[in-house]
């Protein structure tokens, strides 16, 4: 079975999935959306988009109620 780094290694979904890890490892808690936005210079939405397909993919799960709070699975 693939791990998800090697499900989204090369995609705009693995910058995504990557800045999540990299950012909460550096910081101690994730970045808002805009922040990636900023980061990846893509728009709002298209994060938006990739987040719900990281989550679709269980990839990653956001804590509903929380803003910034993410667990990678």
């Amino acid at each position: 079975m693939k791990t998800n780094k090697e499900i989204y290694e090369g995609t705009k979904a693995d910058e995504v999935y990557e800045m999540l890890q990299e950012y909460h490892k550096i910081n101690g808690y994730f970045p808002s959306q805009r922040e990636i936005s900023d980061e990846l210079f893509i728009p709002l939405t298209t994060v938006q988009y990739y987040l719900a397909k990281l989550e679709k993919q269980k990839a990653i799960r956001r804590i509903k109620g929380k803003s910034r709070v993410y667990e990678i699975l």
